[in-house]
């Protein structure tokens, strides 16, 4: 678990690199969805059983965000298969961005910055449609990034067994309070164990005794 979306996507790097994960997407990948358009739902994590087919032809697309510049990136179309939540194996289109530094795809961040060309390519996969009235475009299907690395507010209602916490990139100049609430809510995502990066070459696991301890420090109201 991390503090920004910018370290997310470095760690997702990472860890496929130690994978041997070198396509766009590999069987045994774990995938993040991050629109609410497809099975699975915002911030749900899955794995890929198998990959059916890829698209390796990029689309590009322009995030925008108030008060924030403009980030350029691309994004694929796959088809993939994954366990259902019954359990059952499933075939469904995707459109992966691997370099996704964001939280959330909603449709009018992205697909106002796409071609025409694209939107079609979209269309044709299932993952897009354009409104007959209005003739604006919305998702229909699966927007996903890697799922190894979470930022910690992202991660607000979901359960790991195991859990990773780097607040490295906490801002300095954030007040305790503000420091204390990002580490209950980073720190209270695992199930059974914790650890805690606490430099570039030292990570040690934190048993509950120490949790306590270091909330103790902290008023949170």
């Amino acid at each position: 678990i991390v503090y920004t979306n910018r370290k997310k996507v470095g760690y997702n790097k990472n860890v496929r690199w130690e994978l041997d994960h070198n396509d766009i997407v590999n069987e045994k990948d774990r995938l993040m969805a991050i629109n609410n358009d497809g099975y699975f739902k915002n911030s749900e994590m899955f794995e890929v059983i198998e990959v059916e087919s890829i698209d390796e032809t990029p689309i590009d697309i322009v995030w925008q965000s108030p008060n924030q510049k403009p980030k350029d990136t691309e994004g694929f179309i796959a088809r993939v298969k994954v366990l259902s939540l019954t359990g059952e194996p499933m075939s469904m289109p995707i459109f992966i961005i691997p370099n996704a530094q964001f939280a959330s795809a909603h449709a009018g961040n992205f697909l106002e910055s796409i071609s025409e060309e694209d939107k079609r390519r979209l269309e044709e996969a299932r993952l897009a449609e354009q409104d007959i009235i209005t003739k604006e475009w919305a998702f229909r299907g699966m927007v996903t990034t890697y799922g190894y690395a979470i930022t910690a507010h992202k991660s607000q209602g979901s359960e790991f067994d195991h859990v990773y916490v780097n607040p490295d990139w906490f801002p300095d100049s954030a007040s305790d309070e503000a420091n204390a609430r990002w580490l209950y809510t980073a720190i209270t995502r695992a199930a059974k164990k914790l650890w805690v990066v606490e430099n570039d070459e030292h990570i040690r696991e934190i048993s509950e005794s120490e949790v306590n301890d270091s909330f103790n420090k902290f008023t949170i109201k």
